[in-house]
């Protein structure tokens, strides 16, 4: 993500570093959380094996990923090209293991099961 630049992003002004590393510490800090053979461990967040910040112009190569998965007409890009900004750019960059399967590309087998998700989701959020 690109952070501390005056190009706007994704119609918005770029965050600035002050304002994601309250998101990058608390990443950092569930990922050491992390250890299924401890019962209070946090093994449900998807854990982050990397953080960095660089500065350079965005590789082609990476571009090239973008525009294979912004062509992808199954899926919906919600983010700019990033090939806008200056060569000093500074990135956020997080390596995160893989997921699994979007939330918003599961689908429920029966309404008992999306409320019984939704339900546990709110109590989360309200904890």
């Amino acid at each position: 993500m690109p952070i501390d630049g005056d190009t706007w992003y994704n119609d918005e002004p770029q965050k600035t570093a002050e304002e994601v590393m309250p998101e990058v510490a608390a990443t950092l800090a569930l990922q050491a959380m992390f250890d299924p053979s401890n019962p209070c461990s946090c093994p449900n967040f998807i854990r982050c094996f990397h953080a960095a910040v660089v500065r350079d112009p965005y590789p082609a190569c990476l571009l090239d990923a973008w525009d294979e998965f912004a062509d992808d007409e199954s899926r919906e890009c919600l983010n700019d090209r990033p090939d806008g900004f200056v060569d000093e750019q500074l990135y956020l960059v997080l390596a995160f293991e893989n997921g699994g399967q979007a939330l918003e590309d599961v689908v429920l087998p029966s309404l008992y099961q999306a409320q019984v998700r939704g339900d546990c989701g709110h109590r989360a959020r309200s904890i």
